[in-house]
């Protein structure tokens, strides 16, 4: 008989037992409180993008959305020193009390590696593929001023009208044409993944396209890139996102993250600075 597989802390591979285990809630503690959204339900569905059937759904509490594959260690030692220095400057930026283009460079990787280590906690915890790569999870573990290669974090700011909301997305859209079809789209983005969080007024989007020779094209005004602190992408004008208002469309736009190809590329800019 095979032994039960031993479970294993998602971020720096310690074995797990009921000493050494904690439950990581997903959406930190201070925060929940912040945005008094502990007691808020909400049912996670996961659709399939193909069929659009439900694949899976929930019902719970904010506050019941835990990961149990965190170890005490990384709870308590570098899990709890990126809250501490991160809270101040998220609340400032969740009630619009400071501006994204007022970040320093210190407080851009900050804030970076803060929204990765939700976001990929949400993506572990959550009824919805875990296309997260550990060596992801193990890199933040592992590196104190860096994200992956590849993983890009882009930010900005809306008057919010809900607290509180995340999004999952597979869905990349494309430039279609003769040498690149819908489903070629499609194969490719399962080893990819796209994580949106709204927290008050502030709204982040982590995001990892795998495949060499493509670019992300980042919406000129919209997407503020967070991180990386230099490379290549391409910028567009795209749609008028200042017409819209509510919440759900501007999340939505800003979640709509484009690639292209590199004969596609028709302008390239440092990501920042």
């Amino acid at each position: 008989m095979r032994s039960p597989k031993r479970k294993t802390c998602v971020f720096c591979g310690a074995l797990l037992d009921n000493k050494s285990r904690s439950n990581e809630h997903v959406i930190p503690v201070w925060l929940l409180k912040h945005l008094n959204i502990e007691d808020q339900t909400v049912s996670p569905c996961h659709i399939s993008v193909s069929k659009g059937d439900i694949v899976s759904m929930r019902e719970h509490t904010i506050d019941e959305l835990v990961e149990g594959r965190v170890c005490f260690a990384c709870n308590n030692g570098w899990m709890s020193a990126l809250e501490t220095r991160s809270q101040p400057m998220l609340i400032e930026l969740m009630n619009s009390h400071r501006r994204l283009n007022d970040l320093t460079s210190d407080q851009h990787i900050q804030l970076a590696r803060w929204a990765c280590k939700t976001a990929w906690l949400l993506n572990s915890s959550s009824n919805f593929i875990h296309n997260v790569p550990q060596e992801h999870l193990r890199h933040i573990y592992i590196n104190k001023d860096t994200i992956p290669s590849g993983v890009i974090v882009i930010a900005q700011q809306h008057s919010a009208t809900r607290p509180f909301y995340w999004l999952q997305s597979s869905t990349w859209p494309a430039e279609i044409g003769d040498d690149l079809t819908q489903a070629d789209v499609e194969k490719l983005s399962m080893s990819a993944y796209k994580i949106g969080l709204q927290l008050g007024d502030l709204m982040l989007l982590v995001a990892f396209w795998p495949h060499d020779g493509w670019y992300y094209s980042l919406q000129i005004n919209l997407h503020i890139p967070i991180w990386p602190s230099h490379g290549m992408c391409g910028w567009h004008s795209g749609t008028n996102w200042h017409e819209h208002k509510s919440d759900e469309a501007f999340f939505g736009f800003l979640t709509e993250l484009m690639i292209i190809t590199e004969g596609q590329l028709k302008q390239c800019n440092e990501l920042w600075g």
